[in-house]
């Protein structure tokens, strides 16, 4: 099994400001119960799929905490929104095997394969690395083929012990929270400007422009005459193409994307990033 690293410097120094920026605002928890759940995101075959793991004492000497460990967490194909829990364990040598069974402990998928300790490709020499990927196989029922699965590290929150993803700003239901997002993406996608336009919490902050100063829009008749100066084709595919499903949140707010859209916790856009997509 071959395993791959890919560091990207910038961004994992704009995840790591932002889980430090998190974590500060936290209230203060009995340390030895605190969870964290580590994101993974990529492929299952060809379908794009998020995983996500409840790791222990997050620290930023490994930003893994999994090695040698039991596991538990779940995975989703993304558009789906199904979560489907997952359970195993990961040795000292760096492989592991998650399994999702139904009520009666039947199994009904299993990941196996593996995290590398140091990239094989001897790119950073033998340092140990701070981002991780998986890599292997995932077999669906009785098949005993498999198809390739490949998940890369995304990022790390807090989990702050219940069944609500956003709990940290202030969301009361996940579910809702979610369909809203996916109402504002939809009208993005027909290009319906005057409902795109009731989902912004004015004034809002909108970069259009790499490495500049946002312009404040302060309200929706001034949103409108710089829609499509904002919502270009490349912007709106972005959005198109973002899950919506457990977004990356913060004490800011939740984001689709990279931080193209930001939303508050009433799913209003607080902020518009169009600059990303150049």
């Amino acid at each position: 099994m071959i395993v791959t690293f890919h560091f990207n410097i910038r961004s994992f120094l704009v995840q790591l400001l932002l889980f430090v920026a998190t974590v500060s605002l936290l209230p203060a928890q009995d340390s030895s119960r605190d969870v964290w759940n580590e994101i993974y995101k990529g492929r299952i075959g060809h379908s794009p799929a998020v995983l996500t793991v409840y790791s222990e004492h997050m620290n930023f000497e490994s930003a893994h905490g999994l090695i040698g460990k039991p596991i538990t967490g779940y995975y989703y194909f993304v558009g789906t929104s199904q979560d489907l829990p997952i359970s195993g364990s990961s040795e000292n040598n760096g492989t592991f095997k998650f399994t999702h069974r139904d009520s009666s402990g039947r199994i009904l998928s299993r990941f196996v394969g593996a995290f590398p300790e140091s990239d094989p490709m001897h790119r950073f020499g033998n340092r140990e690395l701070s981002i991780y990927e998986m890599e292997g196989k995932y077999f669906s029922g009785n098949d005993s083929a498999g198809i390739s699965f490949y998940l890369k590290y995304e990022s790390g929150t807090p989990s702050l012990g219940n069944n609500n993803w956003y709990s940290l700003i202030g969301v009361s239901s996940e579910r809702e929270f979610e369909r809203n997002v996916r109402q504002f993406q939809d009208a993005v996608i027909k290009g319906d400007k005057e409902t795109v336009a009731s989902f912004m919490s004015y004034p809002i902050t909108v970069g259009t422009k790499p490495h500049q100063k946002g312009e404040r829009i302060r309200n929706s008749k001034s949103f409108l005459a710089a829609y499509d100066r904002i919502f270009t084709k490349s912007y709106v595919l972005k959005i198109t193409e973002a899950d919506t499903h457990h977004m990356f949140v913060n004490y800011q707010g939740a984001m689709i994307g990279n931080g193209e859209v930001w939303f508050n916790e009433k799913a209003r856009v607080i902020t518009l990033n169009s600059a990303n997509d150049e």
